[in-house]
């Protein structure tokens, strides 16, 4: 593929995550997937996202609480604050709980 000089070009890598080549039955939340070092999430080399040790300490901590509360359903029309084909920002994502587990 050729790109006349001065192109822009831009790389959306939204859909990244999700290549069967790489992830059997990607669209399928698991935390026991093989390899699950190979996802974009947290970007590469030189733009690997400054966060990711705090938010790979946080997600048992977070898992926890959440099955704490089966099951989590949308009780209203989400209201989006931004999209940028990597990010969904919402202003309002109501949701129930079932009340929690003792």
């Amino acid at each position: 593929m050729h790109f006349p000089a001065g192109s822009r070009v831009l790389l959306l890598t939204a859909a990244a995550n999700h290549d069967p080549a790489i992830f059997h039955d990607p669209c399928t939340f698991r935390l026991d997937r093989e390899r699950p070092q190979r996802h974009l999430s947290f970007g590469h080399g030189i733009h690997f996202c400054l966060g990711a040790q705090l938010a790979r300490a946080k997600l048992p901590s977070v898992l926890t609480e959440l099955l704490r509360h089966p099951p989590i359903r949308q009780s209203g029309p989400a209201v989006r604050r931004y999209e940028n084909g990597r990010h969904v920002g919402f202003h309002r994502l109501p949701v129930t709980m079932a009340p929690a587990a003792l």
